[in-house]
């Protein structure tokens, strides 16, 4: 594995992390809109595009984080919230 994809590694993950701080009710008000938002990465060129959607049949939702970049694959990874705040 190259160096640069061990790097955008770290950034998706440093990302997770930091959205995984954001409440339930944060995530429920993007899925209500279908809404999704992009930000550029400070500490690495690239931007995160990030989403958030219902999981089928229930109230958690499914927030999915997608790392691009213009000359290489898109990472992508997520996580899922439970309305209790809790990570699946």
């Amino acid at each position: 594995m190259s160096r640069r994809t061990l790097d955008s590694r770290t950034a998706l993950d440093q990302a997770i992390s930091e959205l995984r701080d954001l409440p339930y009710s944060y995530w429920r008000e993007m899925a209500k809109d279908g809404s999704s938002f992009t930000r550029p990465l400070p500490e690495y060129p690239g931007r995160l595009e990030v989403a958030a959607d219902w999981h089928t049949g229930t109230q958690d939702i499914r927030v999915t984080i997608t790392l691009k970049r213009t000359w290489r694959r898109a990472l992508k990874d997520g996580f899922t919230i439970t309305p209790m705040n809790e990570f699946r």
